[in-house]
């Protein structure tokens, strides 16, 4: 009992980092349980997908979705577990209703128009969360940033039949 009221005690619930689940996923919470300060050198990085000089926001979104769900993601599924996952990453949709028009700022900066924002209103946004300051060779023995481009670029080849459909606009 002392520990279920520790755990209840150090719960952090935002619902921009744990969204009510959808239809048929599960309701499992990732890192809901910190200490305050716990997590002092924390990098937080916020970041799409996009076709080179695409300015489809509806396309844009879901190839960022596309990615996330069948590269990125993580789905218990056949006795897999999280911890099979080379990279982790979550999601979330900067939206009109919660943001206004602040994530128009973002889309304008990689050369979105404002009618694709106002048709649209809502963006995905990949985030990944670094929780070491040392990722660079100067520090460890190997880079994490190129180890992921390269993994990236090895799953989008994988899954390069689902991206072009979303190219041309059949997903």
């Amino acid at each position: 009992m002392r520990d279920k009221r520790m755990r209840e005690a150090i719960q952090t619930f935002a619902p921009y980092v744990f969204p009510e689940p959808k239809e048929g996923e599960p309701d499992e919470l990732i890192g809901s349980y910190i200490l305050e300060g716990s997590k002092p050198d924390i990098n937080i990085v916020n970041y799409v997908f996009n076709f080179e000089n695409n300015r489809d926001l509806e396309k844009m979104n879901r190839l960022t979705g596309c990615i996330e769900d069948e590269i990125l993601g993580f789905l218990p599924e056949n006795g897999k577990m999280i911890l099979d996952k080379t990279f982790i990453v979550s999601t979330t949709d900067f939206s009109y209703e919660e943001y206004k028009d602040s994530p128009f700022k973002f889309l304008k900066r990689i050369g979105f128009p404002r009618e694709e924002w106002e048709k649209v209103h809502k963006v995905k946004i990949v985030r990944s969360v670094i929780m070491s300051p040392y990722l660079t060779p100067d520090y460890v023995d190997e880079n994490y940033v190129e180890r992921f481009i390269k993994y990236l670029r090895e799953e989008i080849i994988k899954h390069s039949e689902q991206i072009l459909m979303i190219f041309k606009g059949l997903k």
